[in-house]
Parts: C-alpha cells; sequence; structure tokens
C-alpha cells in the first residue's frame, strides 16, 4: 500500500508547515482510512458473488449482492379462479453496484385458466410446479394452467422457488384454501365406479358416489352433487376426472315465505349442511346432514374402496377438506350449493336453475338479457330478499358460477340474486354465444328449468375441467 506524502497533505487542505509531529498524526489518519477503504471494498466483492441464483428450491435467489429480506417469499398459491393466482414477489439480493438494496422480482406468474387439477397449473392437488428459474432476480412461474379462465394457479415461483398448486386466492373470500397432506392416489383399472351406499346402512340410504379412472387426468377434486331427498352420480362430472358424491338435503318446505322473516331460507339450508340449529332451524341432525353425509361416506368408501382413494379429501384429522370440493345442484339444490359457499371456503359452487330466494322478478325472459330492461324489480323490498344474499362469503366470489333458463318461471329471480351476490361478468346466452363467453360466470340458454350438462363448453368452464378432459370420448 503507498504512504501518504505531502502531496497528499495538500490535496486534503492540510497545510505543509505543520510540525513534525502534527503532521506525522494526519499521515497515520490517513493510512487508516485507506486500509478500512480497501477493507470495505473486499467485503463488498465478496457480497457480491455470494448472491448467485440457485436451482435449489427454496433457497437464496436474486443476481449477486447481499440478500436483502427473505427469499421465496411470495407467489402465494391460487386456488382462485377467473385468473387468480397473484404474482408473487421475492425480495432478490442486492444488485453489486448498489451495496445493499434489494432488487424486487416477480414471481409465480398470475394463474393461468383453470383450477383443478393434480399436477402444477391446475388449481390444486397434489404435485409442486416447477422451479422458478433465471438470473438476476427474475421471477419464475409457478404452474400453468387449463381452459376456459376459471381455477386459478399460482405457486411460490421466483428464483430457486417450486411452484405451488392451488391454494389461496380468488377474489374476497374468508380465511386460506387448505392444502392436502398427501398426494392423490388412485390406482384402480380404468373404468366407471359407481356405488349405491343404501346398502352400506341406514344414513346412507340416499347417496350414490362415483368416478371415472378412464379419464385423462384425475382431478383431484370432488363435486358434491346436492338433490332433495335423494343423490344422484353425475356421470358428466365423473368422465370429465371428479369424483363425485350425489347427497341428498333435507327439505326446507317454506322458503321465500316471508311471513317467516328473511332468514328462514338461510337458517334452514345451513342446517341441512352441517346439522346445527341456525336461527329456530334444528330439524335435520349433525348424522343427516351434507357434512355428516359427507364424512361418514368418504370413510366408508376409503375402507371399501382404497384404490379410488376417497380418503384424499379427507384432512388427517377426519375432516374434509372443502377447499378440493365443490358443490353444484338443481333448482333447490341450485341456491343450497350457493348458501353453502357462503358459509364454506369451496373449489367451486355451480347453481343450475338457481340461486333464487327471492321474490323480486319479473318472470320468464322476453327477450336475451338486456341490462336498459332488467328482468327484475331493481327497487324490489327488503322484506322480499332473503337475508343470506347479502352476508360475507368464504368462498372467492370468482369461484362461483349460475345456469339460467330464459323460459323458467324464475328466471328473473334468478337473475336477481346473482346481481346482488356480485357474480363475475353479465349474463351471456350460451345458446348463441361461444366459448370463453367473455369471461362470465352468468350463463343463460334457451331452455327451462332444468340442468345444463348439455352445453358442454360452459360446463367445462364453470367446473374447471382440464383441456385434456374436456372432451371425452369414452
Amino acid at each position: 500500500m503507498r504512504r501518504a506524502t505531502k502531496l497528499d497533505l495538500k490535496q486534503r487542505g492540510l497545510p505543509e508547515n505543520e510540525t513534525g509531529s502534527e503532521r506525522s498524526s494526519a499521515l497515520r489518519l490517513i493510512n487508516r482510512q485507506r486500509v478500512f477503504l480497501i477493507a470495505a471494498l473486499g467485503l463488498g466483492s465478496f457480497v457480491a458473488c455470494s448472491g448467485t441464483s440457485s436451482d435449489e428450491p427454496g433457497n437464496p435467489a436474486g443476481a449477486g449482492g447481499a440478500q436483502a429480506g427473505g427469499t421465496n417469499q411470495a407467489g402465494t398459491h391460487a386456488g382462485g379462479v377467473n385468473g387468480a393466482g397473484a404474482a408473487g414477489i421475492v425480495t432478490a439480493g442486492a444488485s453489486p453496484t448498489e451495496g445493499g438494496a434489494g432488487g424486487v422480482a416477480e414471481a409465480g406468474a398470475p394463474g393461468v385458466p383453470e383450477g383443478g387439477a393434480s399436477d402444477a397449473g391446475a388449481g390444486g392437488v397434489s404435485e409442486a410446479g416447477a422451479s422458478g428459474a433465471g438470473d438476476s432476480g427474475t421471477g419464475g412461474v409457478g404452474g400453468t394452467g387449463g381452459v376456459g379462465g376459471m381455477g386459478g394457479v399460482g405457486g411460490t415461483g421466483g428464483v430457486g422457488g417450486t411452484g405451488g398448486v392451488g391454494g389461496t386466492g380468488g377474489v374476497g373470500g374468508a380465511g386460506t384454501d387448505q392444502q392436502p397432506w398427501r398426494p392423490l392416489n388412485v390406482t384402480a383399472p380404468p373404468q366407471q365406479y359407481t356405488h349405491d351406499l343404501s346398502i352400506e346402512g341406514v344414513h346412507y340410504d340416499k347417496d350414490v358416489a362415483g368416478l371415472d379412472t378412464r379419464s385423462v387426468k384425475m382431478m383431484g377434486k370432488l363435486i358434491v352433487d346436492l338433490y332433495t331427498n335423494q343423490g344422484y352420480y353425475s356421470p358428466t362430472l365423473g368422465k370429465r376426472g371428479f369424483h363425485v358424491f350425489g347427497a341428498y338435503t333435507g327439505p326446507c318446505t317454506q322458503i321465500n315465505t316471508w311471513s317467516l322473516g328473511r332468514d328462514y331460507d338461510g337458517d334452514c339450508r345451513l342446517n341441512t349442511l352441517d346439522g346445527k340449529p341456525h336461527g329456530n332451524q334444528s330439524a335435520t341432525s349433525l348424522e343427516d346432514s351434507v357434512v355428516g353425509q359427507l364424512t361418514a361416506g368418504l370413510k366408508l368408501l376409503q375402507q371399501k374402496y382404497p384404490a379410488e382413494d376417497w380418503g384424499y379429501f379427507l384432512n388427517q384429522d377426519g375432516t374434509v377438506r372443502w377447499s378440493d370440493v365443490g358443490f353444484t345442484g338443481y333448482s333447490h339444490g341450485a341456491s343450497s350449493a350457493i348458501v353453502f359457499a357462503h358459509e364454506l371456503r369451496l373449489y367451486r359452487a355451480v347453481a343450475q336453475s338457481g340461486p333464487r330466494d327471492n321474490t323480486c322478478g319479473t318472470g320468464v325472459a322476453t327477450g336475451d338479457f338486456d341490462p336498459a330492461k332488467l328482468p327484475y324489480n331493481t327497487a324490489c323490498p327488503i322484506a322480499q330478499i332473503a337475508s343470506w344474499l347479502d352476508s360475507p362469503t368464504a368462498t372467492p366470489i370468482d369461484r362461483y358460477f349460475a345456469f339460467i333458463g330464459k323460459t323458467d318461471a324464475q328466471y328473473g329471480d334468478d337473475m336477481f340474486s346473482i346481481e346482488r351476490q356480485h357474480f363475475v361478468g353479465t349474463p351471456v346466452n350460451i345458446s348463441t354465444g361461444t366459448a370463453p363467453y367473455n369471461g362470465t360466470h352468468r350463463f343463460y340458454a334457451e331452455t327451462g328449468h332444468v340442468t345444463f350438462e348439455s352445453f358442454t363448453d360452459a360446463y367445462n368452464i364453470a367446473f374447471g375441467v382440464l383441456p385434456e378432459n374436456a372432451y371425452p370420448k369414452f
């Protein structure tokens, strides 16, 4: 290292005519400053070299430089529907030329439609997405999606991060999605399997369950199909890779009887869901409730048919993992499916000829939906609107879908209901339109009070069917 000279003293503004001791002190001070400067530069070089990216999942990432903040902090899972799966951020290593500020890189690109598979990008089950890759703090891509714009995908992406599947996300909703504690393991040979649970015991006497292992890929999602007094198996959903459980709901015989108050409709439906008292409604027991039927039914099915892996939808404590469960239903079951989604954080809630629970409509459609001529009374008295329509929803609203028939006498009521709850999009006629129907979740058709399985494209969108499962040939 070069020693300080008189020239250094002059350049720093120190007089050359100081006493010897004063000049010696100044020279020693300058030399010490140089030592500290060189040491600092050496440390900066070491830190800059230590910030290189890594391909190991979860390792600190980012272009060279000291790590500022935790790496792989973001890219939250995206079980949400229709473009859910928000891009996360990864606090990357500081730039070597900046000397300490953490660079920020986007990680886990926004979820690509469709949810619901067991691989990355399908909204949620067992396998992790691809590791994030890239240099200089660039974000990884978490998962790929499916068809039509529904089930969001996401994951923790980022440099060195791992892509996630399913998980939290969506628009609105409460809490976070529960994650599977083990992979899906369906090993049954390719064919359709159905099980009439009436032979298994008195409390299963109206339930039917099934799946179809000829599907290209099992979805890792369970659809509970709701009917009054009797459950049915849906081959349409089974062929698209879903486990299907046809459950019955106890009757609520006085729906829209406003003399009972606004709470009756929701209270009665919730009592059929969990068997607990809601308001003054307590006719359904836990054992006969939908939760009771499903919990006991899944355990029984897993015990008797382990190759079909019904137990995948149970948590380790034996409770149902609702974030991988969807509810659908027709008519009364349609409204119940939506009420249940207000209460539980679900994968999907799909209403067919519903939801209703109001008397604000003007009857059948008089033409295609026209926002200038709404099919309901916008000044409808609050006393004619069930209170649950205004309640918070545990399921993100972009996981809700509705199918409504133009010649259904409840057409106007149903249109009012989905508007009141702020379903995604504006109504689109799926009899004349083409997928993806402007991304709407409000479907109507040239039909009446029916189910809508024949509207294949819209059905695939609503349930988040994977592209490879969308048009089965068997």
